[in-house]
């Protein structure tokens, strides 16, 4: 039976077998390795790191400082973070309506650039190869955090560019409370990244034991009663009362042993979660292509479907219309206009992507959503209209 309850758009459940894994790595130094990833990838130049913004600040690292980077202002704040704690120097290149970097403009800003990050936003594959046709003699990064196992032409992405960047923390695919890991895909640069790798430091007992409990607090948070009565307030306004503090000289450490025995262990099911994950997004995006109130923005067939993006009039309105009905929606990176002027962002830079920000919304299609709640979540897809 399924309650009124709120239900959150991010996934940040485990399972009992899955917690376990966790506590048992911990306490007895439990380890689940599987040669999954390796086999996925073709490749064992495979680094894990403790998050994926300090496996990017390490890459940045490597290369010459004040290096000019060209991203989408449509990006999570740790990535910018991770430019500047790198040295190195951030250059915005707007997006197109698939909310991924748009050819045009980067053509007028090739020379300005000297590494490119090419971000699959929401798993939505790009077509690096052809990027990189166009910059010849440019170092690229791919941004596959919300992209692992999306495909292009028939190919796992995060093979093409020089690195490549993936994330297992909470609300990512799979989600596995906290890491990521890259791709090095050069062999300019191998021996210097594991050279420079070799001297990071390990996960300690103390750092493992507040992974333990932030896992906790978290998995709590957003269960849906506490979620429902407590949490989506607590969130809401600290979204009202949003302020912009960068944050600096984040020291970089190799992976939490736990998580990344978790990763291990749901790596050992990750077709079955993705099949869930697109059978989820195949409803959700039929259902919304026959509402002419929203405009879906990602048709690849190829995606994760890590989320699904889509285009309304008025995002607010269809947020509280979907949230007194029991399903959260909603508007990922939004925030991100607020962050990008401490990076050196003016108003005009990127016009495509200030536009398309005021009408997003994204949808939930994680393999850990609820079967009653995407039911519901259609029946509110089919019952809103801009009237």
């Amino acid at each position: 039976m399924c309650f009124k309850l709120l239900q959150p758009r991010l996934n940040y459940t485990l399972s009992f077998k899955e917690r376990m894994v966790v506590l048992r790595s911990i306490l007895f130094g439990y380890k689940l390795r599987n040669n999954t990833l390796k086999e996925i990838f073709s490749t064992n130049d495979i680094f894990y790191f403790d998050h994926a913004r300090t496996g990017l600040q390490f890459v940045l690292s490597l290369l010459p400082k004040q290096s000019r980077v060209g991203v989408q202002p449509f990006t999570c704040h740790t990535v910018l973070e991770a430019i500047e704690n790198a040295e190195c120097k951030v250059v915005f290149v707007d997006i197109n309506d698939q909310l991924v970097v748009d050819n045009q403009t980067l053509q007028q800003r090739i020379d300005e650039i000297d590494v490119l990050i090419v971000t699959h936003t929401f798993g939505y594959p790009v077509d690096v190869l052809e990027l990189k046709k166009k910059l010849p003699g440019k170092i690229i990064i791919q941004d596959c955090c919300h992209a692992f196992l999306s495909k292009y032409n028939g190919n796992v992405v995060g093979r093409i560019g020089d690195f490549s960047l993936f994330s297992y923390g909470f609300a990512k695919f799979p989600s596995a409370i906290r890491g990521g890991y890259v791709i090095v895909n050069s062999s300019k640069y191998i021996d210097k990244f594991h050279q420079q790798y070799d001297k990071l430091s390990t996960s300690t007992l103390k750092r493992e034991l507040s992974i333990l409990f932030t896992s906790v607090i978290a998995t709590t948070f957003y269960f849906p009663f506490v979620y429902t009565f407590l949490s989506s307030k607590i969130k809401e306004r600290r979204r009202n009362l949003y302020y912009f503090k960068k944050a600096s000289g984040m020291k970089i450490y190799k992976e939490s042993s736990a998580t990344h025995s978790l990763f291990d262990l749901q790596l050992l099911t990750i077709n079955e979660k993705l099949e869930i994950q697109q059978q989820n997004a195949n409803r959700i995006m039929e259902v919304l292509q026959k509402n002419s109130a929203f405009t879906v923005c990602q048709l690849s067939q190829e995606s994760n479907f890590f989320m699904i993006p889509a285009y309304v009039n008025n995002p607010s309105r269809f947020i509280e219309f979907a949230k007194i009905r029991g399903v959260e929606i909603g508007q990922h990176f939004v925030q991100s206009i607020n962050v990008i002027p401490s990076f050196g962002y003016q108003t005009g830079d990127c016009e495509n992507y200030e536009r398309l920000i005021q009408k997003l919304v994204t949808f939930p299609s994680h393999y850990n959503y609820p079967a009653c709640k995407l039911n519901l979540l259609l029946s509110i897809i089919e019952a809103y209209t801009n009237e």
